[in-house]
């Protein structure tokens, strides 16, 4: 089975990716691992980078929060040369990929609105624009406190939850660079599945 390799910033993060990509992309040995924080991610994706190759990954993806960076040149910046080069090439010689979520990966797992209601029980749930301020950690305790009184915000609990509902193709719809990593993961996976023939 092809071994794709995913760095990510932190443990609920690597529940949320881990079982929802063996859900939704099955075919796979997805091979998620977190770095503990965006800092850590900057400066650690390339020696982990250079372990999934050792063990034959055929692809190596960075999933990393924007924050208040304006844009994902400015991210990617932020990686060691040899990672910057990789996540350059001609895309069709790429084999490690850089995906920013605007803001918070939070925002992702918020543009879907049915899981939302669901996890949430907030049947009212509206996803916002991605560029607003509503994308974050926080706009999901708020929403627990709301809506689930008494249930405190347990991010792992949360991700694992979340991985079940979540749809990523209604989350593209509310979401400019989910869908762009979306669209780019499948270009990628149906790409190996070919090259794997």
């Amino acid at each position: 089975m092809t071994r794709i390799g995913v760095i990510v910033e932190g443990p609920s993060d690597q529940i949320f990716w881990s079982k929802l990509l063996w859900r939704v992309i099955p075919g796979f040995n997805w091979d998620v691992r977190p770095l503990h924080g965006r800092p850590k991610v900057f400066a650690g994706a390339a020696n982990l980078e250079t372990a999934f190759r050792r063990v034959k990954a055929a692809a190596v993806m960075v999933l990393v929060d924007g924050d208040d960076d304006p844009c994902a040149t400015v991210v990617r910046n932020q990686f060691p040369l040899s990672l910057r080069e990789a996540f350059t090439k001609a895309s069709h010689e790429r084999d490690a990929h850089l995906f920013v979520a605007f803001t918070k990966l939070e925002s992702w797992m918020l543009a879907d609105e049915e899981a939302i209601r669901t996890v949430t029980n907030f049947d009212g749930y509206e996803s916002v624009l991605e560029t607003s301020t509503g994308g974050s950690k926080a706009k999901l305790r708020e929403i627990l406190r709301s809506y689930s009184p008494g249930k405190a915000f347990n991010e792992i609990a949360f991700a694992k939850e979340m991985s079940r509902q979540f749809s990523p193709e209604r989350a593209k719809a509310h979401s400019a660079s989910f869908s762009y990593f979306w669209n780019r993961l499948a270009t990628i996976t149906q790409q190996l599945r070919s090259d794997a023939q």
